[in-house]
């Protein structure tokens, strides 16, 4: 079985990096972007299976990437992550048709599971 594409899209190289390396020892194919814009053209070019963004990035921010995103791609998984400290980011993210939401800082490992349940979730819903 191919190993499963995420996109992570974030403005923060060193978070970014921690992720992917981190994501890719846990068995993921990852690509990433440090910009909204970088990351859309991924989406249109690389079809990944998954996507963690960022909320708070300049010029497009990640919840207006995931309207974008979801329009495209409505079956797409998306997991907005945020270091805002607003109770109403996370409502705002689903309102924007993302598929879950974590809170920064967050657990690596955690991370992963979650992104292993979408991906599971996913898998279901096309074999239904």
């Amino acid at each position: 079985m191919d190993r499963p594409r995420i996109l992570v899209i974030d403005d923060e190289p060193r978070l970014l990096q921690v992720i992917e390396s981190f994501l890719s020892l846990e068995g993921f194919d990852v690509v990433s972007a440090e910009s909204a814009e970088a990351g859309l053209r991924i989406v249109d070019d690389r079809a990944p299976d998954i996507v963690v963004l960022d909320i708070n990035m300049p010029g497009l921010d990640g919840l207006e990437v995931c309207r974008r995103v979801k329009a495209q791609a409505p079956a797409l998984p998306v997991l907005i992550i945020s270091g805002r400290d607003s109770a109403g980011d996370g409502r705002r993210a689903r309102l924007a048709g993302a598929s879950d939401f974590v809170q920064k800082p967050f657990n690596l490992p955690e991370l992963a599971a979650l992104i292993r349940t979408h991906l599971a979730i996913g898998r279901e819903s096309t074999t239904a």
